[in-house]
C-alpha cells in the first residue's frame, strides 16, 4: 500500500515501507536495473554518502535513495537533467519543455 505526500509542487507516493517510490526517468544503455538486487546485497547496510560514478538512469541511486548522494556521468546533457531535479523552477521548466516536446514527439512519457 501506498501513501502520497506533496513534496514542493508534486505529489510523490511512498511504499508501506516509508520508501519513495520512484521511477526511472530515462532508460540508459548499459543500465543496472536487472542486477539491482545482487549490487545491493553487496553494499554495506549503513552508510553516510553516495557515489555513482557512472550515473545514466540511476536506477541503483533510485534503489537505494541515499540522504546524501553525488552522480556523475560523461554526458554533459544528461548531469544537466538531473540538475534540474535540485530545485522547484528548474524542474517546472523542465516538465514544461518535455509537455511542448510530446506534442511534437508523441511517444515521450511525462508522469505528472
Amino acid at each position: 500500500m501506498s501513501s502520497q505526500v506533496l513534496i514542493g509542487n508534486e505529489i510523490r507516493a511512498y511504499n508501506s515501507n516509508n520508501v519513495l517510490d520512484i521511477h526511472l526517468f530515462v532508460k540508459w544503455a548499459g543500465g543496472k536495473t536487472q542486477l539491482l538486487d545482487i549490487i545491493k546485497s553487496h553494499l554495506p547496510k549503513e552508510h553516510n554518502r553516495y557515489f555513482e560514478p557512472f550515473g545514466g538512469g540511476g536506477a541503483l541511486l533510485f534503489k537505494l535513495q541515499p540522504r546524501i548522494f553525488f552522480i556523475n556521468d560523461m554526458n554533459s546533457e544528461l548531469i544537466s537533467v538531473y540538475n534540474c531535479f535540485q530545485d522547484d523552477v528548474s524542474y517546472n521548466k523542465l516538465k514544461k519543455n518535455l509537455i511542448c516536446m510530446k506534442k511534437i514527439i508523441p511517444k515521450i512519457i511525462i508522469i505528472k
